[in-house]
């Protein structure tokens, strides 16, 4: 079993992870919160979907499937409230950087983004 992320592991996560993305995350300070943190992730993850960087692309949403999974409460319902939400601001453009976040999609971000979609309809 996997450790839980806590929020003191979350900027060391994301560095070892995506190395493409490393100086992005170390040049924000340790006492950055979680939902700061994982915004600058969706604005990662979005920039190399439109660099059509497919791997680190992919890593990306790895690392927030792993936060999502085995992250403490807070880091999990961050990555509900901030990261999926955004993204699905993504997803919902319909063009092709949104077509390859969808196929990319982890299994348990894709389960979270269509229970966050059929819960906001009427």
């Amino acid at each position: 079993m996997n450790d839980v992320i806590s929020k003191s592991d979350l900027l060391n996560l994301l560095i070892n992870r995506i190395p493409e993305a490393r100086q992005e995350f170390m040049v924000l300070p340790n006492e950055t919160s979680v939902y700061t943190i994982l915004h600058k992730l969706c604005e990662v993850t979005s920039l190399l979907a439109h660099q059509n960087k497919f791997r680190a692309l992919k890593r990306c949403l790895l690392a927030a499937e792993e936060l999502l999974k085995d992250g403490d409460k807070q880091v999990s319902n961050a990555v509900c409230s901030v990261y999926i939400y955004r993204l699905a601001m993504l997803m919902d453009k319909r063009d092709t950087r949104a077509d390859i976040i969808h196929y990319l999609l982890p299994r348990a971000l894709r389960t979270e983004y269509h229970r966050q979609l059929n819960t906001c309809l009427p």
